[in-house]
Formats: structure tokens, sequence, C-alpha cells
């Protein structure tokens, strides 16, 4: 299964999730698996937490383990990135005068001139 697939989505968001949230302390397996439960699907503690916590060759190297503790490898927060499609439902958004509910002024101002150059779906 390779992380990046788009059927696996949830699995990708999880590990994000995982990654982003471990604190300097590193966590146990114990706290891990309950992450994975509460957020996973069903099977996603067995299919997923072998893949996280084991270094052989089938791992995906993302956390290290020291004396029963895993820590994120990450030096940095990974950036998250909008689709084509979701940027021109932004921008399909930010026309809609009820947006004013939700962003002021300037963080309105800077949404559109983000999403300047970006083309809107009519179909």
């Amino acid at each position: 299964m390779s992380l990046f697939n788009e059927l696996h989505s949830k699995y990708y968001t999880l590990v994000n999730h995982i990654l982003t949230s471990i604190p300097e302390e590193g966590i146990s397996l114990g706290t891990l698996r309950k992450v994975v439960t509460e957020k996973g699907f069903l099977e996603t503690p067995t299919c997923l937490i072998p893949l996280l916590t084991d270094q052989d060759d089938e791992g995906y190297h993302l956390l290290c383990e020291k004396e029963n503790t895993y820590y994120s490898v990450l030096k940095n927060k990974p950036m998250t990135f909008l689709t084509q499609t979701q940027k021109a439902w932004l921008k399909t958004l930010t026309l809609d005068s009820k947006i004013q509910l939700f962003l002021d002024e300037d963080e309105l101002y800077e949404l559109k001139k983000s999403l300047g150059d970006i083309a809107m779906s009519l179909s």
C-alpha cells in the first residue's frame, strides 16, 4: 500500500495528524494505538500501526523508537497544499456576500489576492 494513494487519503490525514501532534517527549505505543483507533477505520490499527512502528524495509520510517517511546522524524511540520478544484471553490465562496460572516475585510482581501489567477469552473 502506498502512503500517497488517493484511496487511502484517510490514512494520509491520520499520519499527518500523528506526525504534527507528537509532543517533544514523544508518545507511547498505547497512545499511538488510541489515536489511530479513534480517528481511523475499524481495521486501521491493524494496518497502519505496524507500518508506523516497524523499522524494517516495510515501514514508513516516519517514527523513531527509543525506550518504548515514539518520536516523529520530521524536523518541520508538513505543508498542506490545495488542489485547483479546491482553490476554485474557495474563489467562488469569496463572491458570496455571506462570506463576510466568517472572514473580516483583511482576511477576505488576502484570500481574494491569493486566488486572483485561479479560474472558476462553471460546470
